[in-house]
């Protein structure tokens, strides 16, 4: 009769933790490059969802209420044939006589309005850098241009490619003739 053998050897041993010992730092590795995309994925999407919301709060407030443009002392600006006005602030005119403006207040876009009010467009997740807002008329016949572009970054000091998210926006909006 031969014998019973009862647990592992000592090459059997020695065989699954050398397995062990390649699986599980590979397997490690694999899961924190997830975790890490996941990270970037959700970065990004925060800074797309405000970037997008302060354009498209912008864009439809200058198509459907603007009606003229101004500087701060109420000069009119871009109503002449072959004007471009980029100095400063433009305060955007509604045709209630109520003026309003996109500006930058600390690293936010922010909306001020005689009739409403102060807003935030961005919120403390994300920093806007290069706001500009500029204005354009070619011609007699053709409503003024508007440009608007920033760059929107995570708001955060970190220097690992993983934390940091930015996007550039540009855009141009005609305004509507009345």
């Amino acid at each position: 009769m031969g014998m019973k053998k009862n647990g592992f050897s000592l090459l059997e041993l020695v065989l699954v933790l050398a397995i062990l010992g390649i699986i599980v730092p590979a397997g490690f590795s694999i899961f924190m490059s997830s975790i890490r995309a996941q990270l970037k994925v959700s970065l990004l999407q925060e800074v797309k969802r405000n970037g997008d919301t302060a354009l498209s709060v912008m864009e439809n407030l200058i198509k459907s209420r603007t009606q003229s443009l101004q500087q701060l002392d109420g000069t009119p600006i871009c109503n002449a044939a072959g004007t471009t006005y980029s100095a400063g602030d433009v305060y955007f005119v509604d045709p209630e006589a109520n003026r309003f403006r996109f500006h930058m207040s600390g690293d936010q876009i922010a909306s001020d309005s005689s009739a409403i009010g102060s807003s935030f467009l961005t919120n403390a997740k994300v920093s806007v850098t290069d706001f500009t807002l500029t204005c354009e008329k070619s011609s007699s016949f053709t409503p003024p241009i508007i440009s608007v572009g920033y760059t929107v970054s995570q708001a955060s000091d970190t220097t690992r490619a993983e934390e940091q998210a930015t996007l550039n926006y540009l855009t141009k909006v005609r305004l509507r003739t009345y």
